[in-house]
């Protein structure tokens, strides 16, 4: 416990660690929901939009970070709302990233199956990353982090040369008429695309690492807005490459984009790219869950590490096939409202109340 939580990190590792944390399943996987759900070209502005709202969402949570600098939200919900009541709490959220752990490893081995190791059994594309990810977290936040720092920027380059080239295909009458249909299509779906930018709640938990936690705030800002770009780009030139009707049918609508892209093999860069990107979710998953369990069970060292990940591996095993998987993500981002939005809002708002009543 004292080996993770005794060092810093800087305002730039935490706004990759926020960006690392959205860059995940959502950029390969939701644009067809969106698309299904619009049936209009405009998703890219949905997906706008919807990065627009997590920014306010993530400012509420980095402002209640703020309250408690050197605090995690397992320790301040404590505070706010008494021992039982937190603790409870803490748990929901320990499950909760359980369960994203569990399903961002199973969409790793469903996606590395599907383009890569289609002949290598399931249970063994999932063991693997598990094991490393437990390794890198056994040394604290520090080494996570650096890790995520190695490998963002390699993303970020690949995912703009992949947009970039799909503009040599690039139909602009895809993408018309816009609004077509009116506004109501695009607000109807800002929930969903909402859900691809969960994540940005961790700030609740690395603001209390940060050398500067004043600058919580900033990192969020950055880590969103940079995601919201991509996604916004991303949905643009798919739409625009693939059109709206074949965006609706396709299973993984980004990685048909990337087969299609004839130059410098592209597309399997991004296929490694990806899977490394999705590991990096899970590993944030993972490490927020056993670090709640280090604050609720002490003196347990790295036992919950270990637990967690038998507990992950075999949640990822659960679902039959791929629908059953994207429903599970279903349930998850359904679940993450509550965990993302409803309670940040109401403990930073029961945070201002107790605040102004201590300084009367």
């Amino acid at each position: 416990m004292n080996q993770m939580t005794k060092k810093k990190i800087s305002t730039s590792q935490v706004t990759i660690a926020i960006s690392t944390a959205l860059i995940a399943d959502g950029f390969i996987v939701n644009s067809r929901s969106i698309a299904q759900n619009m049936q209009t070209p405009d998703v890219w502005i949905s997906f706008f939009l919807g990065g627009l709202v997590s920014l306010v969402c993530g400012q509420c949570c980095a402002k209640l970070a703020q309250h408690y600098p050197r605090q995690t939200f397992f320790q301040f919900v404590q505070l706010l709302l008494g021992k039982p009541i937190g603790i409870c709490i803490g748990i929901i959220y320990i499950i909760w990233y359980t369960m994203v752990a569990a399903y961002q490893i199973r969409i790793l081995g469903e996606f590395a199956q599907q383009f890569l190791l289609n002949r290598t059994p399931l249970f063994i594309v999932m063991c693997l990353p598990i094991l490393v990810g437990s390794y890198l977290l056994h040394s604290g936040i520090q080494p996570m982090v650096r890790f995520f720092q190695l490998f963002f920027p390699l993303t970020i380059f690949v995912i703009l040369i992949i947009l970039a080239s799909g503009f040599i295909s690039f139909q602009w009458q895809y993408l018309h008429p816009i609004l077509g249909d009116g506004i109501s299509p695009v607000i109807h779906s800002v929930p969903l695309t909402f859900f691809s930018y969960f994540g940005y709640e961790t700030i609740l938990i690395f603001a209390s690492f940060m050398d500067k936690p004043k600058q919580s705030g900033k990192a969020v800002f950055l880590g969103v807005g940079i995601t919201l770009l991509l996604y916004t780009l991303h949905s643009f030139v798919l739409v625009g490459t693939l059109s709206i009707e074949e965006l609706k049918v396709l299973t993984w609508p980004t990685m048909e984009f990337a087969q299609r892209i004839q130059a410098w093999h592209l597309e399997l860069i991004f296929f490694v790219i990806w899977i490394i990107q999705l590991f990096t979710t899970y590993v944030i998953g993972h490490f927020i869950a056993h670090l709640g369990c280090c604050y609720l069970i002490k003196n347990q060292k790295n036992i919950s590490l270990y637990v967690l990940m038998v507990i992950a591996y075999i949640l990822a095993c659960i679902p039959k096939n791929l629908n059953e998987t994207l429903l599970l993500g279903n349930w998850i981002s359904k679940m993450g409202i509550i965990c993302s939005v409803v309670l940040p809002c109401i403990l930073l708002l029961i945070s201002f109340v107790r605040r102004r009543y201590l300084c009367h």
